[in-house]
């Protein structure tokens, strides 16, 4: 009798299939448990015993830091901090990676708030400390928050739910801030996510209509164009003004929809005024800041303009600081900012004096139009301060060759003593309200041949 055996060593294939294993639940740049491990850890642990505290981080600013020093010195920043919070916790505290510059601890054996705050603050201490990178020194912020358990939640993807709740609120507080998650930001999150679904529904309804707010040549007080805003016809509450609802839309799925919307709805109802006897109208159009780096922007600016045989110059697009700072492509938005000032469409740089970085996006950007933020306008004639700011603001925009238009104007004598310093247009109250098409056109006079009101001066 024969036997034939055949024998396979299979060290490799359990090696293999260990290290396969290992990569699925571990980040592979810092070798901490990711998302998906952790959630096992917080459900073993609080089935062992319901008391424990979980603590997200955030590292702020860690985008900048990237396009600062390069992707390797952000890695090298990663490590670093993986180390502090591996050496500022003890081996009952578990430690992981739940995003890209994202971080979870679990705290077992949490029974107090004060307790799981008090942790929680020696570690953030002990992660912002000055981390030495390519020879320089990186000063690193942080934000975190705090969930318990049982007071929180029973299951580990409410907790960890309940604390990327409490981050978020953390990071829009401010940096370095420790938040601890109350039952009032769930409610909070169902009541955005409401308001979405709402949203939503009035796009496919197509509930919103513009307004236009004149904009006067304050030499003369002839039209010289409009500023098209949004507003939300909503079936109960009636007509609902920006702050309502702007946020959310800006910050929700349907931003770029919306957003191209109003841009084509605006442009043609330029491309008919200018029929009705107004050859020179000019309609400014906000954008929201996705749509700086979705699709292709400059295309679609140069279609509309195309498809209402609207003259690039009708067009003013408007952008505010915030979009700017807060947008991580700088070389893109500017490569699409300067596409469409190419074609002739004039740039307006919004709310121009509120934030630190209002004077070196002038170098940055292709602005053609500085618009002075209201604020400034306001006290204009009983501020020092405020006339001051606003006259520098001219004077830069003299030197720079861009012109100018002050934001809410209420008196002739604000409109006066603008003229006087050189500012080229106004908007406000004064001028007149943010209108529909038809009272604008009713007001202003838009039919064919009779396009001659003039604001007295």
């Amino acid at each position: 009798m024969q036997f034939t055996a055949a024998l396979r060593d299979m060290t490799r294939y359990r090696q293999d299939k260990k290290a396969i294993a290992i990569s699925a639940d571990c980040d592979p740049l810092t070798g901490l448990r990711n998302r998906r491990r952790f959630y096992r850890c917080v459900e073993d642990a609080v089935l062992r015993d319901p008391n424990a505290a979980i603590m997200m981080i955030d590292i702020n600013g860690f985008s900048d830091v990237n396009a600062a020093f390069g992707h390797a010195a952000g890695d090298e920043i990663l490590c670093e901090i993986t180390h502090r919070l591996l050496t500022s916790t003890k081996e009952t505290q578990i430690v992981a990676r739940i995003g890209g510059d994202e971080f979870a601890v679990l705290l077992p054996d949490i029974y107090e708030q004060a307790e799981a705050g008090f942790y929680a603050q020696q570690i953030m201490s002990h992660i912002a400390q000055p981390i030495l990178v390519q020879g320089s020194p990186i000063s690193i912020t942080v934000s975190g928050d705090i969930s318990l358990a049982p007071k929180h939640g029973y299951e580990a993807l409410e907790l960890i739910a309940n604390a990327d709740l409490a981050l978020s609120r953390a990071k829009r507080t401010g940096r370095n801030q420790l938040y601890i998650f109350t039952p009032e930001l769930r409610q909070e999150s169902m009541a955005r996510r409401h308001h979405a679904m709402e949203l939503l529904r009035a796009t496919d309804n197509s509930e919103f209509v513009l307004f236009y707010q004149p904009q006067i040549k304050l030499s003369d007080g002839s039209l010289s164009g409009a500023e098209a805003l949004i507003r939300w016809v909503y079936p109960k509450r009636g007509l609902l003004p920006p702050s309502e609802f702007l946020t959310t839309l800006a910050r929700g799925p349907m931003a770029v929809s919306v957003g191209f919307w109003i841009l084509d709805e605006a442009c043609v109802q330029a491309a008919y005024w200018r029929l009705c006897g107004a050859p020179d109208f000019r309609i400014g159009v906000n954008l929201f800041d996705v749509q700086l780096t979705t699709g292709d922007l400059a295309a679609e600016v140069a279609d509309v303009l195309k498809r209402h045989g609207l003259p690039a110059e009708a067009l003013e697009i408007e952008l505010t600081e915030n979009i700017a700072l807060n947008n991580n492509n700088d070389s893109i938005m500017s490569d699409t900012l300067q596409k469409i000032r190419d074609m002739g469409v004039s740039i307006a740089f919004d709310d121009f004096g509120t934030g630190y970085a209002s004077l070196s996006m002038l170098n940055q950007y292709p602005v053609t139009r500085i618009k002075i933020d209201r604020s400034f306008i306001q006290n204009l004639l009983t501020s020092r301060r405020d006339a001051s700011v606003a006259y520098a603001i001219l004077d830069i925009a003299r030197n720079f060759e861009i012109e100018t238009i002050a934001e809410g104007i209420e008196t002739a004598e604000q409109w006066h003593d603008l003229r006087q310093h050189g500012c080229q247009e106004g908007q406000g109250y004064w001028f007149g309200k943010p209108l529909e098409a038809q009272a604008f056109a009713s007001k202003f006079g838009l039919v064919p041949q009779t396009f001659r009101q003039k604001v007295n001066p």
